[in-house]
């Protein structure tokens, strides 16, 4: 439920959901970012409670972990945290599931700020799993949703647990769902990254209402692959990205646009970058459009020799400004800040998937408990 007067919780428990999935490099060093970074935009909603006196929560993924791992604890996050809110942050080791953990939680006090361990480490958070989501609320008071850009996963700690508590969607959410709401129809679509299937059927939904889509990153690899163009000699689409290549097909006919060159790895041809003549027909389709939706990085950006495509889209836009452009993607829009390439984009989107979901017209399971 939502409720209107976040005032009258003030000195309470909260618990708040943000997203601090930040990128790594190939040697598993964080990528912080700017003032765009999913750290630096969490920091609002946290302050603000910090004002009321409240005792926070702190809970956020990290990656997509099997199991436990040093490099994806959150451990690593707390002195981040404590460092851009020049606050401390009480880091919880204990694994969630245990009772150690919702005694540490529930012993806190005014003006505290505790960092739960990462959420994934659980099964229960991706299996959205009630026990689980009992567990994380042990102690709280309110639930606040500051991580719109994971509100597309019908996940634990952002579907169940706003039906447990009172419950508010944060600053950041808001002003995303604000500013997503003036997105136009009719813009050039254009999304990279790595998996086609999660973001199939957004892409779907998108062909009713959108002018053109560009696929680049690996993603595009199924659709070259059902034109019969295979670039690597061990990509092979599984049955279900070679069903998704045709039914977007069936969706965008020729509408749909795919790079036609490469940068690869002269040992290994594994693919990095898409090329200069695939980099110069996305100029051109932005100037034809003038609007323009952008999710994910179009090549391999945690790679220096994979940032030349996303880094020449980014001096386009910022030198020859459309009347609308909104990016997002945490590895695209950070790699883009830390080139100071964000002046002249509308919209910032701190979510990909989110924001391309919400752009279809579907539902988000983080957003449907406030009606949104």
């Amino acid at each position: 439920m939502d409720i209107p007067n976040k005032s009258k919780f003030a000195g309470q428990p909260v618990l708040i959901r943000i997203d601090l999935n930040l990128p790594l490099t190939k040697t598993g060093e964080i990528i912080s970012g700017g003032a765009h970074s999913r750290l630096a935009l969490a920091l609002r909603e946290i302050k603000f409670w910090l004002e009321l006196g409240s005792p926070i929560t702190l809970i956020t993924h990290w990656g997509k972990p099997n199991q436990p791992n040093r490099q994806l604890s959150t451990a690593r996050l707390a002195p981040l945290l404590a460092t851009a809110l020049n606050h401390p942050v009480r880091f919880i080791a204990e694994p969630i599931t245990t009772t150690s953990t919702t005694t540490s939680v529930t012993k806190s006090t005014s003006g505290e700020i505790r960092l739960l361990e990462n959420l994934r480490f659980s099964p229960g958070e991706t299996a959205n799993d009630l026990a689980f989501a009992t567990t994380l609320i042990q102690g709280q008071s309110i639930y606040v949703n500051n991580a719109f850009s994971v509100s597309h996963r019908n996940h634990a700690s952002i579907a169940l647990i706003p039906t447990l508590l009172p419950s508010f969607l944060g600053q950041l959410t808001l002003a995303e769902v604000d500013a997503l709401k003036s997105a136009p129809d009719h813009s050039l679509v254009v999304v990279g990254g790595n998996q086609l299937l999660p973001k199939l059927p957004a892409l779907i939904a998108l062909a009713s209402h959108q002018s053109r889509l560009f696929l680049a990153g690996n993603l595009c690899l199924p659709m070259l692959a059902n034109r019969g163009l295979g670039i690597t000699p061990e990509f092979q689409s599984s049955k279900a990205e070679a069903l998704a290549a045709s039914q977007l097909v069936g969706a965008w006919g020729n509408r749909l646009i795919l790079p036609t060159d490469f940068v690869e790895l002269e040992t290994s041809g594994e693919i990095l970058d898409i090329g200069p003549e695939s980099i110069a027909i996305i100029k051109s389709l932005i100037d034809q459009h003038r609007t323009v939706i952008w999710n994910g990085p179009l090549g391999q950006v945690e790679n220096l020799s994979g940032q030349a495509s996303t880094i020449a889209i980014g001096k386009h836009l910022n030198n020859h400004p459309v009347s609308y452009a909104t990016i997002g993607g945490g590895s695209t829009t950070t790699l883009l800040d830390n080139n100071d390439l964000l002046k002249n984009i509308t919209h910032v989107s701190s979510g990909g998937g989110a924001m391309l979901m919400y752009l279809s017209g579907a539902s988000l399971p983080g957003l449907a408990p406030f009606n949104l």
